[in-house]
């Protein structure tokens, strides 16, 4: 699995005069450019929609869970990518009615499970840096407040056989459209389902009830960016803005800093 730009790597290497100017103009094309367009896409990275509670705040974050490290990036710099790949024909049994659109209609569906040389984001949640004994119950809820896209959204996974479905758009959103993580526990990984191409924004927030004084608390409300499907600005020339992502990436621009996970 790999971490990719949404530029791809040069075939030649350059030599040390080419790749100061290149790095010199990427510093500068980074400063005038639309930052909204420097984004880390996720193509088939396992990533966890996670959660922290550091200094009496819980806040929603992403991780990397294939090496255990956190995205020091504000969410809105993470694009996951569902392409062409994802595509696959809705489920005809009944069951699946949640996910809003008629069986055999076609749907874009995230891994769900590993899979290796899928080429698809693995997408979880997860509380494994929450240490044990802070929340009632260890449970700590991760709540589904809006979205923005042009199809319905869905998040789902199976237990033992049997369907759990944490989000579904298609009959509004309530206070149903949430998914339970536990402390120290291991993540929980979802078919996250669209159903058309275009672009997504999801906003989620975590909430759990603290053991020692009895409140809630909230992280402030996140929002994460998908991109389904092969849209027109796949194929089009990248625009000025886009560039910039050279100078990001060569100033390290997509950031991580090691999180050891809650001992047990």
């Amino acid at each position: 699995m790999r971490l990719i730009s949404s530029l791809p790597a040069p075939r030649r290497a350059l030599s040390r005069t080419t790749f100061g100017a290149a790095l010199l103009c990427g510093a500068s094309l980074l400063l005038f450019a639309n930052p909204a367009a420097a984004q880390i896409e996720i193509i088939d990275e396992h990533i966890d929609i996670g959660t922290l509670y550091e200094g009496g705040v819980l806040s929603l974050i992403a991780d990397n869970d294939d090496t255990g490290e956190e995205f020091t990036n504000p969410a809105a710099d993470l694009l996951f990518v569902l392409g062409d790949n994802a595509q696959t024909p809705r489920n005809a049994s009944p069951q699946f009615d949640f996910i809003g659109t008629g069986a055999g209609q076609p749907t874009w569906v995230s891994a769900g499970v590993d899979t290796a040389g899928d080429n698809l984001p693995l997408i979880g949640l997860a509380a494994e840096s929450v240490s044990s004994g802070l929340f009632a119950d260890d449970a700590i809820t991760i709540s589904l407040l809006s979205y923005v896209g042009p199809g319905q959204f869905s998040g789902y996974y199976f237990d033992s056989g049997s369907l759990i479905v944490a989000f579904a758009t298609a009959n509004g959103i309530t206070a149903a459209d949430q998914g339970i993580v536990f402390a120290e526990d291991e993540h929980q990984d979802y078919f996250m389902t669209f159903t058309a191409p275009g672009s997504y924004s999801l906003t989620f927030q975590a909430s759990g009830t603290l053991l020692s004084t009895g409140g809630l608390v909230t992280s402030s409300p996140t929002t994460y960016n998908f991109r389904v499907g092969t849209l027109a600005s796949d194929t089009a020339a990248p625009e000025p803005g886009s560039l910039a992502l050279i100078g990001f990436a060569a100033l390290g621009g997509i950031a991580y800093r090691h999180r050891r996970r809650a001992a047990k």
